[in-house]
């Protein structure tokens, strides 16, 4: 059962956004602007993700490690960066995830499409939407090939703090008006069940907007206990869907 939580809206200091933090354990969700949630933003990394998952699984490319070097520009008198599917995603190159998207029929695409396959939907996707295709990959119900869904979680951002475990996948993108950020994800805690995230944050531009959406995220998380921030940090190696900068 949802519940609105005021006190949440205080992390995003002042910022327009939205969250949820969902209990798997208790069924309880507490949710800030829930109608914000459902609005189609433009998530353009994840709009990426879903471009790799379908070269992938439809063989356009054997796995995320393969190189896309040849989508990328050709500069004159440069020599051409050698570049892997994941550190595309890693860095966001839009040429080439625009080179892979002309290699996938409409087609295609939709077949995925229509089993849920993908975290967006052609070009746009909420919140909300993303969560529930998060909860997917976790539940192990994704209709992709295992290796796929394997690949997906060697992209994951992981954190841990001793037991605890944070995964998210992060975006920052531009709009017509702004940007906006994302982080969706959940926290294990074994034994008890995990918990899910989605935060949706509103920015002037990209830039704006570095770390912001995983800052809300810890704070909200840390207010009911989920994330405590009095352990000390320990790292995991993983990958980074959003750039450093």
């Amino acid at each position: 059962m949802p519940h609105a939580n005021a006190a949440l809206m205080t992390h995003f200091k002042g910022r327009y956004g939205a969250i949820e933090l969902l209990d798997s354990a208790k069924k309880l969700s507490f949710r800030v602007n829930a109608p914000e949630l459902s609005q189609t933003r433009n998530f353009c990394q994840f709009n990426d993700l879903s471009t790799a998952i379908a070269a992938v699984e439809l063989g356009v490319l054997p796995d995320f490690d393969a190189s896309v070097t040849q989508y990328l520009p050709v500069v004159p008198g440069k020599p051409a960066k050698s570049l892997t599917l994941k550190q595309a995603l890693r860095v966001g190159t839009p040429e080439v995830f625009s080179g892979l998207q002309s290699k996938i029929t409409v087609a295609q695409l939709s077949a995925l499409n229509a089993k849920s396959a993908l975290p967006t939907k052609v070009s746009t996707s909420s919140a909300f939407a993303l969560l529930s295709w998060f909860k997917a990959l976790d539940s192990d119900v994704l209709a992709l090939k295992p290796t796929t869904k394997e690949a997906l979680r060697s992209l994951l951002t992981i954190r841990n703090r001793r037991t605890i475990k944070l995964l998210a996948f992060s975006s920052r993108c531009i709009e017509e008006t702004g940007a906006v950020g994302a982080s969706v994800g959940m926290v294990t805690r074994p034994p008890a069940a995990p918990i899910f995230f989605a935060i949706s944050v509103d920015g002037k531009t990209r830039a704006d907007l570095f770390y912001v959406a995983p800052k809300i995220r810890d704070a909200a998380l840390n207010e009911f206990g989920y994330w405590p921030f009095e352990i000390p940090p320990e790292t995991t190696p993983g990958s980074f869907i959003v750039p450093s900068k």
